[in-house]
């Protein structure tokens, strides 16, 4: 058997630098991967691949390669360290241009333990680009849920009013009777609906036959001080309008105080703005099914609490209701259902007894009155809609926080007559300078300024220092 040696084998593989470069260029129409190796198009015809899946990922990633790979690789300089061998050239290539595509589509295990590493890589794009259409379509699911909720609350808002509310929670109640009657459309869903009954029945714990507690954050609101309707007349009423969330808080710290009693009005204000019910569980809060509708609540408020995701709610009684847990949506017809030939009730048992709150939305108005003497009657009302004078939340904590020296309580008085002259301070200050300048004659001038004095928009400070600027 002959052999052939190994200078010889070099001399059949090596070629000149014109046949090495040529060879290099043919790579191109060869096979898998060197068919991608100069698929980086420099007119910016890869800009139009979105990788989105995987398929275009891997494309992406080995243009990306090819780029790179153009960029850095020498022909001239790979011809003369292989000497004019192909063969080596080729291995070459292929090395470096998997190395370089690696770089960019790493295997998965490989991004997993270095996750930093590859941060800017396109396979870790296509994971953000992936998070973030599965964002996307989440946006645009809640926007379109919402805007079907914003129609069906249209909806229903004509129907209240063309039928009034009475009517409409009677057919409501009505409706909700039949669905939860109707029973079963087959054996095959009836015994489903049988099975799963079982199994919630036999779990240690169950949303729909466990027995739940009332949450704890439900507080009673033990003011003393009430809204008296007798007095209103004959009181001193003050008038302050908060944005709505300096509205709850503020009315929570009145409720925390355990002091004053407070008369709600809560006033449906749209869609999206309207109180809703809730029971709050120590398994969390659930929503009254079927709730009965009302264009106005109000009540003085007996029980109250804050829920980090609802916010404020309050309760204008604190008789407890008993409540079952609706089944799931495709067993809701089981809810009122009797077997037709055992007699037995599929309905699920009470599982709490607790208090039907509110959440505080709407335009709403409270009235607490915060002093209640002898000849000295004080209302204060807070709103969140309306045209009244808007007050810092400190001004209102003084006001809730009545003191009971005569001298204290006229100084007081007297300073909050200071603080509120200072919210139109700039306004004051602004008239002056235009009166000032406007003015043609030193008399006119001087009776601008005496005018706003003896109106009351001057102080004596300010009065006498505007005076001895206008005589310098």
């Amino acid at each position: 058997m002959l052999t052939q040696s190994r200078s010889t084998q070099f001399q059949m593989d090596a070629v000149d630098f014109e046949e090495y470069k040529k060879h290099y260029e043919r790579l191109a129409y060869d096979h898998f991967p060197f068919s991608r190796l100069f698929s980086w198009d420099e007119n910016g015809e890869n800009e139009k691949i979105n990788p989105d899946n995987r398929k275009h990922t891997v494309k992406y990633a080995m243009m990306i390669a090819s780029e790179k790979f153009q960029s850095m690789f020498n022909i001239e300089k790979s011809f003369r360290e292989n000497k004019g061998d192909i063969h080596h050239l080729e291995d070459d290539v292929e090395r470096i241009f998997w190395a370089l595509f690696r770089q960019e589509f790493p295997p998965e295990a490989e991004l997993a333990r270095n996750p930093e590493k590859y941060k800017s890589s396109v396979r870790q794009n296509l994971h953000k680009i992936r998070e973030d259409l599965a964002k996307e379509k989440e946006k645009q699911q809640e926007e379109d849920r919402r805007r079907g909720a914003e129609k069906r609350y249209d909806k229903e808002q004509e129907y209240r009013k063309n039928i009034g509310e009475d009517e409409f929670n009677r057919r409501m109640e009505q409706e909700k009777h039949a669905k939860h009657s109707k029973g079963p459309k087959n054996d095959r869903e009836y015994l489903e609906f049988i099975q799963w009954r079982k199994s919630e029945m036999a779990k240690a714990y169950s949303p729909y036959f466990s027995f739940h507690d009332q949450s704890e954050i439900v507080r009673p609101a033990s003011g003393r001080i009430h809204v008296n309707p007798m007095n209103m007349n004959s009181s001193k009423t003050r008038v302050f309008k908060l944005e709505n969330n300096d509205f709850n808080e503020m009315l929570h710290e009145i409720l925390k105080m355990d002091k004053y009693k407070v008369a709600l009005t809560m006033e449906e204000g749209g869609f999206s703005n309207v109180p809703m019910q809730y029971v709050l569980l120590d398994k969390g809060p659930k929503k009254v099914s079927g709730a009965q509708r009302s264009k106005i609540i109000e009540g003085t408020i007996e029980l109250y609490a804050k829920h980090p995701d609802l916010g404020l709610l309050v309760a204008f009684n604190d008789k407890k209701n008993s409540f079952t847990m609706s089944y799931p949506g495709h067993f809701s017809h089981y809810m009122k259902h009797i077997d037709s030939y055992t007699g037995e009730s599929m309905a699920p048992p009470f599982i709490c007894h607790a208090n039907i709150l509110y959440t505080v939305r709407g335009n709403i108005s409270a009235q607490i009155m915060i002093r209640d003497l002898p000849g000295e009657n004080v209302t204060m009302t807070i709103r969140n809609f309306g045209q009244c004078n808007s007050s810092p939340l400190g001004i209102v904590s003084q006001i809730i926080n009545p003191t009971s020296s005569i001298e204290q309580r006229l100084k007081d008085s007297i300073q909050m007559r200071h603080d509120n002259n200072k919210i139109d301070g700039i306004k004051i200050q602004s008239m002056i300078q235009k009166k000032v300048q406007n003015s043609a004659t030193f008399v006119e001038q001087l009776q601008d300024l005496t005018k706003l004095f003896d109106s009351g928009h001057l102080s004596p400070e300010e009065y006498n220092a505007a005076k001895a600027k206008l005589l310098h």
